[in-house]
């Protein structure tokens, strides 16, 4: 895993597909994101990563809710006067899936230790960094940041191969199995007669 302080794409061609979404910085954004990210990558025909994917973008959309939005549950009508949205993108490049979460914040990520496993929280990057590819950040133009990470598209199994015949009679079997004309006749007949 590598952390990378770099925009993913600017290296790369082109995104083959690319989907996104801005959600208000509040507490369900965490699992609003996870739905996107499931409905996505079904029409996209990669349902076999919506579960690391759902994962990977639920820790990032946290980090970002917690560090420019509204953690609260249930916050009060005055708490929501000035929200702050957050984007969430996903990107097909090559053989990745890039998922990137935008917030307002320009504060750079820090990845915990190791040894702070015990700690109440902030092992989120730690997991972003367990089950992805790469991961990395990068300040975006307008203000703020993007955090992202890719997992890599497994080549899909294709159909499975045929299976060759090994197994071929010997003679002494293709006679065991040979049919008299004579009794064929008498079946015929005996069909013939119903």
């Amino acid at each position: 895993m590598t952390l990378i302080k770099v925009q993913p794409a600017m290296a790369s061609p082109r995104p083959s597909v690319k989907s996104e979404i801005h959600l208000a910085a509040v507490a369900t954004a965490a699992s609003c994101s996870r739905l996107f990210v499931r409905s996505t990558l079904k029409s996209w025909h990669l349902d076999h990563l919506a579960d690391d994917a759902e994962l990977l973008v639920s820790e990032l959309v946290t980090n970002a809710v917690t560090m420019t939005g509204i953690t609260e549950p249930s916050p009060s009508w005055p708490m929501l006067a000035d929200l702050a949205l957050i984007q969430v993108r996903l990107v097909i490049l090559g053989d990745g899936l890039v998922i990137e979460v935008w917030d307002q914040n320009s504060t750079l990520p820090i990845a915990r230790d190791e040894e702070d496993l015990d700690a109440e929280g902030g092992r989120g990057l730690l997991i972003v960094k367990a089950l992805s590819r790469r991961w990395g950040f990068y300040r975006a133009e307008g203000g703020g940041k993007w955090v992202w990470c890719e997992l890599e598209i497994p080549l899909k199994p294709g159909p499975l191969p045929k299976r060759q015949r090994t197994w071929k009679p010997s003679p002494a079997q293709v006679n065991e199995y040979a049919v008299e004309p004579d009794l064929l006749r008498r079946v015929r007949d005996g069909l013939k007669a119903l």
